[in-house]
């Protein structure tokens, strides 16, 4: 597997790509939480990037977006950001492009209505990047309100409506386990692109990964991954994952967890 950090917010891309080689990751997953006017700091992001060495994953945005808004202008620029990421993935020979689904705008909306807009999304986005040649995974969603993509067989549903060798999961442990604990992965038909990982606290998830009030297994996670043979990006999404000490702690108790699974073998 190859463990990936994830860019804080607050912390300019040049300088968390050179915290993540120095703490011994092997890549960073790019979040964009959105896109800067001009092009300087998308050279300076590849020009980094390459000089590094280090692999990518891109997470398109997502705060202010929404694919399946009832706000048509709304799921329009959401789609032409997620079309803009893909371009940059291409750009920077990003592994995969981790892209949220859609949500209700209200939770009086009907369900049908705003699956349909996403369904039309999705297939517009796998066009693109079939196009592009870009891997996207639509991640699982954690349990809360205006979210209708949070279990696995809701993911299965949207992929189904057109089977491409570009499209899978963004399997994210913390949202899957606020609706199943168990973590089970068997009904996951299509392929795993990429991997979130953190620390579940009260049912909330992207916490450092030995919070101690924690209740997710991180070695289950793990032993789950190697049971299907994945070997891919496993991305630490701790909110908390900013400074060398804790990006380098939590990189060596995800490291830890696997040689603990394998030792138990």
């Amino acid at each position: 597997m190859k463990w990936m950090f994830k860019t804080p917010r607050e912390m300019e891309y040049e300088k968390a790509i050179e915290l993540a080689l120095l703490a011994g990751y092997d890549g960073v997953e790019i979040q964009l939480y959105d896109f800067p006017d001009g092009i300087r700091w998308k050279n300076h992001l590849i020009n980094a990037l390459y000089q590094s060495g280090m692999i990518a994953t891109i997470h398109s945005p997502s705060g202010d977006i929404n694919l399946s808004s009832s706000n048509r202008g709304i799921r329009e620029e959401s789609l032409r950001q997620i079309k803009e990421t893909i371009y940059l993935a291409k750009e920077l020979g990003a592994l995969s492009v981790t892209v949220h689904p859609g949500r209700l705008s209200s939770v009086r909306e009907k369900k049908e209505q705003q699956i349909l807009w996403m369904e039309e999304a999705f297939l517009s986005i796998i066009e693109f990047a079939e196009k592009e040649q870009v891997f996207i995974g639509f991640e699982n969603m954690e349990a809360r309100a205006k979210e209708t993509y949070i279990y696995l067989e809701h993911i299965n549903q949207l992929l189904d409506k057109k089977q491409s060798d570009f499209s899978g999961i963004t399997l994210d442990f913390a949202h899957l386990y606020t609706v199943d604990p168990t973590l089970n992965l068997a009904s996951l038909r299509y392929p795993i692109q990429n991997v979130h990982i953190s620390q579940c606290v009260q049912g909330k998830p992207h916490f450092r990964l030995d919070a101690a009030e924690g209740q997710l297994s991180i070695s289950s996670c793990l032993r789950a991954l190697q049971q299907i043979g994945y070997d891919k990006t496993v991305v630490i999404e701790a909110k908390d994952n900013s400074s060398f000490e804790d990006a380098k702690r939590n990189l060596q108790l995800l490291q830890n967890g696997l040689f603990e699974n394998n030792r138990g073998k």
